[in-house]
């Protein structure tokens, strides 16, 4: 985002604002739809929107921190925060997040398909500390200081978390990986 609209966004303009909310639109609803509320996405996320307005002025772009990096660790506490009031629950992904690729077969897209819904299956039954250091690290690609910040726990805490969520995913996925894939060689070789 340039720096003008920025400002822009900053000084309550609509506009600006709106632009603001595009730019971040897709990782913020990433984060929500995997760490929110089962069946309170549009909620969260229309509600994390409002929060990132409001908290958006006191953003400094001579800061330490990049824009995009703020508003994640801004709507990951805003998350935690929320999960703190409710019950802790994982949000199935609707629509998937894929886009196909018309030089690939049918069959790998549908194969890769099954296998992020099985990857999802597999976080949503992770415990919430798990999962939460798996898809911030591995997904959004969160530094482990950074994790370990917003959590308000050691770092040694989150790879902990990490490698107790990676055993459990490579248990849970081992089978659909070992698999032959349609042109008869093994993903997992």
């Amino acid at each position: 985002m340039d720096p003008a609209t920025l400002t822009l966004a900053q000084s309550g303009d609509r506009k600006a604002q709106q632009a603001f909310l595009e730019a971040m639109g897709p990782m913020v609803g990433s984060l929500v739809r995997r760490l929110g509320a089962r069946g309170q996405t549009e909620d969260e996320l229309q509600g994390l929107f409002t929060h990132l307005l409001e908290v958006l002025p006191r953003f400094r772009a001579e800061g330490p921190a990049a824009l995009t990096t703020w508003v994640h660790t801004v709507a990951q506490r805003w998350l935690l925060m929320q999960r703190r009031r409710s019950e802790p629950t994982l949000v199935a992904l609707e629509g998937g997040l894929e886009v196909a690729d018309a030089a690939q077969p049918a069959d790998v897209a549908v194969q890769g398909r099954q296998l992020s819904q099985l990857l999802e299956s597999a976080l949503s039954r992770l415990p919430d500390e798990q999962r939460r250091a798996f898809v911030l690290t591995a997904i959004h690609l969160r530094t482990l200081e950074s994790v370990a910040e917003a959590e308000s726990v050691p770092v040694g805490t989150i790879k902990s978390r990490l490698h107790r969520a990676r055993v459990a995913l490579v248990l849970a996925l081992g089978p659909a990986l070992d698999r032959p894939s349609p042109t008869g060689a093994s993903r997992a070789g």
